[in-house]
C-alpha cells in the first residue's frame, strides 16, 4: 500500500468532508422492507464524515407519487446549500 501524500491528506482525518456541504434525495418505494435505505445511508455516512446536511433527507415514495417530494426538493435545495 503506497502512503498518502501530505497534500492530499485531509486537514483533520476524523472528519474529511468537513468543508462539504450535501443534500441527499431519496427515490424508493413504501411497499419494500428498506424503503430509501441507500440514502438514509450515504445521509448518515455524509454527515458522520464531517460534512455539512444543507437540506433535510428526503424520500420520495413511487407507491404514492414522486412528485410531491421531489418536486419541492429540486426547487429548494440549490438555496438551501448555499445557505449551509
Amino acid at each position: 500500500k503506497k502512503p498518502v501524500p501530505a497534500a492530499l491528506k485531509p486537514p483533520n482525518p476524523a472528519a474529511p468532508l468537513e468543508h462539504v456541504a450535501y443534500a441527499v434525495l431519496g427515490l424508493g418505494d413504501t411497499n419494500y422492507d428498506q424503503f430509501c435505505e441507500s440514502a438514509k445511508v450515504i445521509d448518515r455516512k455524509m454527515s458522520d464524515w464531517g460534512a455539512r446536511r444543507g437540506a433535510k433527507l428526503a424520500c420520495a415514495d413511487e407507491a404514492t407519487g414522486l412528485e410531491g417530494t421531489v418536486e419541492p426538493w429540486l426547487d429548494g435545495v440549490l438555496g438551501d446549500l448555499e445557505k449551509a
